[in-house]
């Protein structure tokens, strides 16, 4: 994607580089000697000095025998990595399909845009990095419900990185809108955020509609006999994570901490990580007003937490009710036995409950419906036939056989997307994905004989 006679003309020269993906790994022109030093000084720091100095001179015979091995990409690829490198051009990963996107101008106008919402995001005049590390310092040692180890892991990591916003394209809507993500790496927050996360998470397996991934979602409707006047329906949560309030949340995860008897202190250094959520855009700070993150672990956890007691309510305050509700963080899987006028009505009734959240609705298209990353099917008894679901925009595109990538990282590739066909798909369509897979594995560089291994 580009504007203009300018970007057609120098796509053609760097296509077929930035077709490879951006997690193609060229070979390097040296052998990275001061990385692998320092990786294995950091292997070994704990052994003992006799075995770690014997490490050491094997490690420095090893690098001085080496040389690197033979470049994977032809010259001209090498030339136009370089040439990219020098463009203002912003190139990165669609938002779903694994598809490279190429944006100019238009990327930072729709950044700018976003960050314009006077209700969603504030501009600062400062870093706020300092006070909100200050912050989070002095509520991580006074929280009792934190052990010591970890209070000294907390603060020993490094936390001084201010967090970056970047949008991914979704290329699957209009106008390509961009999907908002708050990289927050060792910014002051973010390892709190993972200690809440593997303590808060478990609360989240209790909600009664949950699925917790595919084959969870294929278990529930594999024994499902669905009437002909029934209606496959998926509804979706409008921008869940940033339109979360955060004290409904905290006051939410509270609640369920009570109930599970967990300490409700962490409750309050949950909302402490909510509520310190800024963010740089180039030379600007922001902080954002409400709502969750995209990007840090503990949002998916609280808008869970925060959607299970939401659809509570909705439900039990419905005057007509689905067949099946189930829901995966903010996409829902329904059948709705009540026809489609009655339908539209549930869908007022679901966006009447909290101003803030807001549904949009999919309804099955010649007796199918895309559910996560199924393909739901309605067959002639009434059971549910499923399959593996790719959006239009999927590219088939993974990591290429000729990535300057470890052997086992590249069979993980293979053996990954063959299980995952093998959980996802019925016996009427597993024998397809198959045969999809093996043009898909061809199409990305790997042998037969590594196919036929992994099929």
């Amino acid at each position: 994607m580009g504007d203009g006679l300018v970007a057609r003309d120098w796509w053609k020269k760097e296509q077929p580089t930035l077709s490879r993906g951006l997690n193609f790994a060229v070979v390097p022109s040296r052998v990275p000697t001061d990385d692998v030093i320092a990786a294995v000084e950091t292997a070994i720091r704990s052994l003992p000095e006799d075995i770690a100095e014997d490490i050491r001179r094997d490690t420095c015979t090893i690098l001085a025998r080496s040389a690197p091995p033979r470049c994977n990409i032809p010259r001209e690829e090498r030339l136009a990595i370089r040439e990219l490198k020098r463009r203002d051009d912003v190139i990165l990963p669609a938002d779903k399909g694994n598809a490279t996107v190429v944006m100019s101008s238009d990327y930072h106008n729709k950044m700018v845009d976003i960050l314009s919402d006077g209700d969603t995001y504030q501009k600062l005049e400062k870093n706020p990095l300092p006070k909100v590390r200050q912050k989070v310092m002095a509520i991580i040692g006074e929280a009792s419900s934190i052990n010591a180890e970890d209070k000294r892991r907390l603060k020993l990591a490094n936390n001084n990185r201010t967090p970056r916003i970047y949008g991914l394209p979704k290329i699957h809507k209009p106008d390509v809108p961009l999907r908002p993500i708050v990289s927050a790496i060792n910014s002051p927050s973010q390892h709190l955020a993972r200690f809440l996360t593997n303590k808060l998470k478990p609360l989240t397996n209790n909600l009664p509609s949950t699925v917790l991934n595919s084959k969870h979602f294929i278990e529930h409707i594999r024994s499902i006999r669905t009437n002909p006047g029934d209606i496959l329906v998926s509804f979706d949560v409008t921008s869940l994570f940033t339109m979360v309030p955060v004290c409904d949340a905290i006051k939410i995860v509270e609640d369920n901490l009570k109930k599970h008897q967990l300490p409700t202190e962490w409750a309050k250094l949950a909302e402490v990580c909510l509520s310190t959520t800024f963010f740089q855009y180039r030379q600007e700070f922001y902080a954002q007003i409400d709502g969750t993150a995209m990007g840090s672990p503990l949002s998916p956890v609280v808008a869970n937490l925060f959607i299970g007691a939401f659809e509570e309510q909705a439900l039990e305050n419905a005057p007509l009710k689905p067949t099946l509700w189930l829901r995966y963080v903010d996409d829902t899987f329904v059948i709705w036995p009540h026809g489609s006028e009655n339908l539209q009505t549930f869908l007022a009734h679901l966006n009447s409950i909290h101003p803030r959240i807001r549904f949009t609705m999919e309804t099955e298209l010649h007796g199918q419906l895309p559910f996560l990353d199924v393909l739901i099917s309605r067959r002639p008894d009434g059971t549910l036939g499923h399959s593996v679901y790719r959006k239009p925009t999927h590219t088939n595109r993974y990591l290429h056989a000729d990535s300057h990538h470890h052997p086992a990282t590249k069979r993980g590739v293979l053996t990954t997307l063959t299980y995952r066909a093998a959980l996802i798909s019925d016996t009427d369509s597993l024998n397809k994905e198959k045969e999809t897979l093996r043009e898909t594995f061809l199409a990305n560089g790997y042998s037969t004989s590594a196919i036929q291994r992994a099929l």
